[in-house]
């Protein structure tokens, strides 16, 4: 109970306090993704000083670049939107002869109801209109609505930027303050563990940016290919969108898809952009990414839909696009600290059961067909004596002694027993 209790104050300090901890945890991650471009630059024998400033200018160059192009691109299609309506009534048209009819059922149901709502509004009587007239505002009024609402993420932004300035250049200080707190005598575990959340969260992050600058830059190539317009936004959308697990890459096919429908006189164009897509996705998510990333993260996907609910839950888009490396760390946590165990548990992309354990449940639940494939499974990677000693012969211990202690009933023993002697006869044949 007092555990719940902590969980849930937890859960309500991060909600009630998000707009401090939020700018914190997204300098922080931001902190991780630039560490390994300061140490390269340290490397080639640049001051720290000048290193961070470099880092921190070519980061800014870079989102600069991007939101200028994301911006005279997007006003650049709002501007030309109203001329994509002709194709999209021949589309449109081209469906409705060739759909029987569907479209046009939908459309007299659709004005059906609208007649029947004006019908309803007809009835009700209303009150004569008030003409409202506003006071004039002075200058300064409409300089302070101007500006208010910039205020706070002006505020936030520059936070997040002397917050990742100084964990950059005083990272060696942040860290020896960590151990300090974690005490002397655990300088081995808190190292193990500064090191498994600075470098692995960095080099996943620093890793995944690469592959999306790539993924970006071959989703602007195939649109300039098939004649999509403003293929240099789509990249750019493609790069930012892809660090939103999930969500990400569906959003970023939806909208020059929609665009070369709009477009295009046919269909190839927007299949072939529903083509290019998924081509690339599959090739990346399944192949590329599993062989340059690997296991860095160490989160299951399971955890990972649930932990991008939960940020997104408490935080908004910016929970959702810091999920990954915040449940990363958390697992990480749970992996060294004893009382955060349990996350590591639950999140982790670990076995939670030894192959043992997992043979003698499956049987105890009367699963035979799961105990083979685990039997199958660690006979081909260990090989027959391991499966024997340290998978079918447990399993009939356990078994047997929770027999004795009145856990196990008579019939399930002798099932368990059966069916594993089964087994090493089977193996022993």
């Amino acid at each position: 109970m007092a555990r719940f209790g902590t969980g849930v104050l937890l859960v309500a300090t991060l909600y009630f306090a998000r707009e401090v901890l939020m700018p914190l945890a997204f300098g922080m991650v931001l902190a991780f993704l630039l560490a390994p471009v300061v140490r390269g630059f340290e490397r080639v024998r640049f001051p720290r000083g000048l290193a961070v400033a470099l880092t921190m200018a070519a980061s800014i160059g870079l989102v600069g670049g991007f939101a200028w192009v994301l911006a005279r691109q997007l006003g650049d299609l709002a501007a030309e939107s109203a001329s994509y309506a002709s194709s999209i009534h021949d589309k449109i048209e081209h469906l409705r002869h060739h759909e029987g009819g569907t479209l046009d059922k939908i459309e007299q149901t659709v004005a059906s109801v609208s007649a029947e709502l004006d019908d309803s509004v007809a009835e009700v009587e209303t009150a004569p209109p008030v003409r409202v007239v506003p006071d004039r505002m002075s200058s300064l009024s409409r300089m302070r609505e101007v500006i208010q609402p910039l205020l706070a993420p002006v505020a936030s932004s520059l936070l997040v930027l002397v917050l990742v300035s100084f964990m950059l250049a005083k990272r060696e200080d942040v860290r020896d303050r960590v151990i300090r707190l974690m005490g002397p005598r655990r300088v081995a575990l808190t190292t193990r563990l500064i090191d498994e959340v600075f470098v692995g969260v960095s080099r996943y992050l620093l890793a995944q940016t690469l592959i999306n600058a790539l993924v970006g830059s071959l989703v602007a190539l195939g649109m300039w290919a098939l004649g999509v317009p403003y293929a240099p936004l789509w990249g750019t959308l493609t790069f930012v969108l892809r660090f939103v697990p999930y969500v990400g890459s569906m959003v970023a096919l939806a909208l020059p898809a929609l665009l070369a429908f709009a477009t295009s006189p046919g269909w190839v164009t927007t299949l072939g952009t529903v083509a290019v897509f998924l081509g690339l996705d599959i090739v990346f998510a399944y192949f590329v990414e599993p062989v340059v990333i690997g296991q860095r993260v160490g989160v299951s996907s399971l955890a990972l839909l649930v932990s991008v609910a939960f940020w997104t839950w408490i935080w908004g888009p910016l929970g959702l696009a810091i999920a990954t490396p915040l449940t990363a760390c958390i697992v990480v946590l749970g992996r060294h600290l004893p009382r955060l165990e349990f996350l590591g548990i639950l999140l982790g992309d670990t076995p939670a059961l030894t192959p043992a354990v997992r043979y003698y449940q499956r049987l105890l639940s009367h699963e035979p067909e799961a105990a083979r494939a685990i039997v199958v499974e660690i006979r081909a990677e260990r090989g027959d004596l391991y499966t024997m000693d340290a998978v079918l012969m447990p399993a009939m211990s356990s078994a047997f002694a929770a027999q004795e202690r009145g856990e196990l009933g008579d019939d399930d023993a002798a099932f368990v027993v059966s069916t594993t002697k089964a087994m090493l006869a089977e193996i022993g044949a």
